[in-house]
């Protein structure tokens, strides 16, 4: 990379995967060009953002909920709904699983008041 030290995290690891062979062939102008775009793409911040890693013995899984205003364009929603459909096994699964949590809390909830309030 020319000698070239970075600090961004997103940029160490994005060269991590490039071939040094071929990292070594960016010229500052390219190195310079993909970090703006990186560090444009960092300061997006979500209206909602929560991120929390699961600990499941053996297992390693991490839930993440983003909400915010929609910025991509139209052309890009598109192309993404086929990169990610939304109805997946997995994504029906976690549905149905989260369906059956959320009613079975609701109905603890309710039941406990409605029996305090009769009694």
């Amino acid at each position: 990379m020319k000698n070239l030290q970075y600090t961004d995290p997103t940029f160490k690891q994005l060269f991590a995967e490039i071939d040094p062979e071929i990292a070594s062939t960016f010229t500052v102008k390219q190195l310079e060009a993909i970090k703006r775009g990186l560090a444009s793409r960092a300061r997006t911040r979500h209206s909602l953002d929560i991120r929390v890693s699961i600990p499941i013995p053996g297992l390693r899984f991490y839930l993440v909920l983003l909400a915010g205003s929609e910025r991509r364009s139209k052309v890009r929603l598109r192309s993404e709904r086929g990169l990610y459909p939304f109805w997946t096994p997995a994504n029906i699964l976690f549905l149905l699983g989260f369906l059956i949590i959320l009613s079975i809390c609701s109905y603890t909830i309710f039941s406990s008041v409605l029996i305090s309030s009769s009694g």
